[in-house]
Formats: structure tokens, sequence, C-alpha cells
């Protein structure tokens, strides 16, 4: 799978987001100044019990980085099984918007209007993600060298991928950004 904009994943979310809207269903329904000094060539790990909002921290942190400091930022989202999945969860969290409100149809025009705005908050968002599954860490490797040479990422964060921790600090020291994964 190629490296994608955020402006061709969040597009592909909210075509995917779009279609319940136009059949008329509808329903009921962030970052501080306090971020990690993450150094050049870093492993940074969040390890938190299962469902402990690793993903959304992260998220936050990219947007931290990518919008507010202008930081070219790569996402690695080795268990998700699409990149409009991806897109939705990244729009869900940029727009204040339940993802469990999108994902189940229980959206109303007021819901869509705030994703529509995170949206295009999002299209121009140095963000690079990769949503390839089952990502081998050669593959992952070459992926991240590209993010890193041609789309100057500062820094990578991957999401539900399985390596040795000693790989990807190796990764992470050859690339000289700082790698978190999650």
């Amino acid at each position: 799978m190629k490296n994608m904009t955020i402006k061709e994943i969040v597009t592909q979310a909210l075509n995917q987001i779009e279609k319940p809207l136009a059949l008329g269903k509808q329903g009921l329904s962030p970052c501080s100044d306090d971020l990690p000094n993450f150094q050049k060539g870093q492993l940074c790990a969040l390890d938190t019990e299962l469902f402990g909002g690793k993903a959304s921290l992260a998220l936050n942190w990219i947007f931290e980085f990518a919008l507010a400091q202008g930081l070219t930022c790569g996402l690695f989202t080795c268990g998700a099984s699409d990149n409009a999945d991806v897109g939705i969860r990244i729009l869900a969290q940029a727009s204040g918007v339940s993802f469990y409100a999108i994902r189940n149809g229980m959206m109303n025009i007021e819901n869509f209007r705030a994703l529509d705005a995170a949206a295009k908050k999002l299209y121009n968002t140095p963000i690079i993600v990769n949503g390839a599954s089952n990502i081998s860490f050669e593959q992952l490797a070459i992926c991240a060298k590209d993010m890193v040479r041609e789309k100057k990422a500062e820094v990578i964060f991957i999401e539900d991928f399985a390596s040795p921790l000693n790989e990807l600090k190796t990764l992470a020291k050859e690339l000289d950004v700082p790698i978190v994964i999650f």
C-alpha cells in the first residue's frame, strides 16, 4: 500500500460518512502545551491497558504537532481495516463528533458540519498516513524511510505493530526522528 496524504484519507472518510446522512438517518447525539519532549532517534512506547486511550492520545499529539506546530507527521495504522476507517477515526478526533455516532449512522446535520469543518482544517495538514495491514518490518521500514526522506516527516507514529523493540529502536536511530508506538 502506498503512502497517502491526509487529504486523500479524510476525503474517503467523508464519502463513507455522508452515505447515511444522505439517506436521512439522524440520531441523538485539543491539546495542551504539556507535550512530551521527543528526541531525534528515540523510540517512545505508549503502554496502557487495552482500550486505555492510547490512540486518542497519539492522535492528539499528531494534531498538536501537525496543526499547531506545522511539523510533518507520519502515521502507520497497521491494525486498521481500511483507509476510510482510519479517516473516520481521525475526523472523529479532530471534530469532537463521537466515533460511535459516526459508525452507527447516528449523525445529524450539526455533526456533519463539524466533520466538514474538521476535514477542511485537516486537508492541508502535514500528516502522511500508511494504513497497510499485516505489513512486515521491512515494508514498514521502506515506507518510513520514504516518509522521512521524501515527505520530510519529523516524527512517526505506529499503531498496532508487532515487532521486536530493538528493530524499531534501530530504525528510529537510522532515520534520526522520534518514533512513537501505540
